[in-house]
């Protein structure tokens, strides 16, 4: 089996600013465009530097988000035969522990990073839910969310990206913890 070389997923609370910290973070390795695929997952492809993000671009809930609920198995297949080189991704809709040892599986090198900020999170899910015209995300719902991050945080030992930083200050560490 091939294995890939290095893979980055991103996870926290709805309205963190994962999708936000992923696209920076992009640029800031020399990403000038970005392809869409639909085969064998959906993804985009980072030109020129070779990063391959699972996901869709779709605002305003793009990342693995933008993916259908019953993905996993796909990506787990396709990871498991063919994964890219360079894999990063953000989202809920793979954090979970089962898709974190397939990375660990599959990858020679894993940085998980959880981004940390619940007031943060919340100030900033419901301005996007007024710039949308949407009602804000129920309360209960993203409770559990919250708590479903914190508890991969506490069992996976992730980088912990503090939300209140500037995006820049976010990119670096990012971008320090994937390269070393």
């Amino acid at each position: 089996m091939r294995r890939g070389e290095r893979a980055v997923y991103v996870f926290g609370p709805p309205g963190v600013g994962k999708t936000t910290l992923v696209a920076a973070t992009m640029r800031a390795e020399g990403a000038h465009e970005a392809h869409q695929h639909s085969h064998p997952v959906p993804h985009v492809v980072h030109v020129p530097i070779g990063w391959t993000e699972l996901g869709r671009w779709r605002p305003p809930f793009g990342g693995t988000d933008a993916l259908s609920y019953g993905i996993a198995p796909q990506v787990r297949d396709w990871l498991s035969v063919d994964p890219p080189r360079l894999l990063i991704a953000e989202g809920d809709r793979l954090a979970s522990g089962d898709f974190f040892r397939l990375l660990t599986d599959v990858y020679d090198r894993v940085t998980l990073v959880y981004v940390r900020g619940d007031e943060v999170a919340r100030q900033r899910a419901a301005e996007r839910a007024a710039r949308i015209g949407s009602k804000p995300q129920n309360e209960a719902w993203w409770k559990g969310r919250a708590t479903k991050c914190l508890n991969l945080a506490a069992d996976w030992s992730p980088l912990v990206i503090d939300a209140a930083l500037p995006t820049a200050a976010q990119v670096d560490l990012l971008r320090a913890a994937a390269t070393s």
